[in-house]
C-alpha cells in the first residue's frame, strides 16, 4: 500500500470532550495526597531496601535511650543508680540533646525527597494545572516532613515521660507533681521538627538533586557550628556571645531546654533562643515560598 493509498483511507473521527465522572474530593483530599506520599517516600516505603536502611537507623538511633532506661526499670526496678533517681536516669534535657543531630540528618533527607524529585521531573506543572497551587503543593511537602521529623523529635521524649508516670510508685502522685513536662515536651519537639523542616526545605528549594540539597544542609550546619563555637570562643568583643545563635544544632536543643524549665549553661537567655528558633522558621519560609512562586515552567 503507497503512502497516498493510506491517506486517502485514512479518517478523523471527532470524539468531543467529555466532563469527568468520577467523584471530586477537593483541596483537603489533594492535600492529604500530597502529604501522605511525600511521607512514605522520607520514609522509604514502595522504595528498594537500601532506602530504607538510613531513616530505620536515625529514627531507632532516636528511641535508644526510651527503650534502654524503659527496659532496665522493668527488669531491675528503680534501684538502678544509688545516686540519680529513676526518672532522671536521662534527663529530658539531655534527650533533646541527643536527637539535635539526628532530627537534622533525617531532615536532610526528609526535605530532598519533598521537593528536589518533583522538580527533576518536571511535573510541578502538572500539580499546578490542577486545583493545585504553589502554597497548598509546599504546605502538603511541609506538613509531611514536618510529621517525619515530630516522630523523631517529639515521640521519644514524650514516651519517656509516659514511661516514667507509668513506673513511678504512685502515678497519681508522680503525674500531679510532673504533668507539665509533658506540654513542655511537646513544644519543644514541635519546634525542633519545625526548625529542621524549614531549614531543610529552604536549602532543597534551590536545587533538584537530592544529594546535593542533603549535602549542603549538613555541610552548611556543619560550618556555621564551627565558626559559632570559634567567634564565641576567640573573640572577646561582647557581641560575641551571641555568635551562638546562628548554630541549629544548639537553637533546638537549647530551646527545648529552656522550655523544659532547665538552666542553661550559655551566656544567652533562654527567650532570645526562642525568638531565635522562630525567626529561622520564619525566613526559611518566606524564602521557600518566594522560589516557587519565580520558577517557571
Amino acid at each position: 500500500m503507497t503512502a497516498q493509498e493510506g491517506a486517502a483511507g485514512a479518517r478523523i473521527v471527532d470524539r468531543g470532550y467529555q466532563h469527568y465522572g468520577g467523584e471530586r474530593r477537593g483541596i483537603a483530599s489533594a492535600l492529604r495526597s500530597i502529604t501522605v506520599g511525600t511521607m512514605k517516600r522520607s520514609l522509604g516505603f514502595k522504595r528498594p531496601g537500601s532506602a530504607k536502611v538510613f531513616p530505620f537507623l536515625l529514627v531507632a538511633a532516636s528511641f535508644l535511650p526510651f527503650i534502654i532506661v524503659t527496659g532496665l526499670r522493668l527488669l531491675i526496678g528503680d534501684n538502678i543508680s544509688r545516686r540519680v533517681p529513676a526518672d532522671q536516669i536521662w534527663p529530658y534535657q539531655r534527650y533533646f540533646t541527643w536527637l539535635g543531630l539526628a532530627v537534622l540528618l533525617l531532615a536532610a533527607l526528609a526535605a530532598s525527597e519533598a521537593l528536589c524529585p518533583d522538580r527533576r521531573q518536571r511535573v510541578l506543572s502538572l500539580y499546578y494545572a490542577s486545583p493545585v497551587p504553589p502554597l497548598l503543593y509546599l504546605l502538603g511537602q511541609a506538613l509531611a516532613v514536618t510529621i517525619v521529623l515530630t516522630l523523631v523529635a517529639l515521640l521519644p521524649p514524650f514516651l519517656l515521660w509516659a514511661a516514667n508516670v507509668g513506673l513511678a510508685q504512685n502515678p497519681g502522685v508522680y503525674l500531679q507533681a510532673h504533668w507539665d513536662e509533658g506540654p513542655r515536651i511537646l513544644a519543644g519537639g514541635v519546634l525542633l521538627a519545625l526548625l529542621n523542616s524549614a531549614l531543610g526545605l529552604a536549602v532543597a528549594a534551590f536545587t533538584e538533586r537530592k544529594g546535593y540539597a542533603a549535602g549542603a544542609l549538613i555541610g552548611g550546619v556543619v560550618v556555621a557550628s564551627v565558626v559559632a563555637g570559634i567567634a564565641n570562643n576567640a573573640i572577646k568583643a561582647g557581641g560575641a556571645k551571641y555568635a551562638v545563635l546562628i548554630d541549629p544544632l544548639l537553637v533546638g536543643p537549647n530551646t527545648a531546654r529552656w522550655i523544659l524549665g532547665v538552666h542553661l549553661d550559655t551566656r544567652v537567655q533562654g527567650p532570645i533562643w526562642l525568638g531565635m528558633e522562630v525567626a529561622m522558621i520564619a525566613v526559611c519560609a518566606v524564602l521557600v515560598v518566594r522560589v516557587y512562586r519565580s520558577l517557571a515552567f
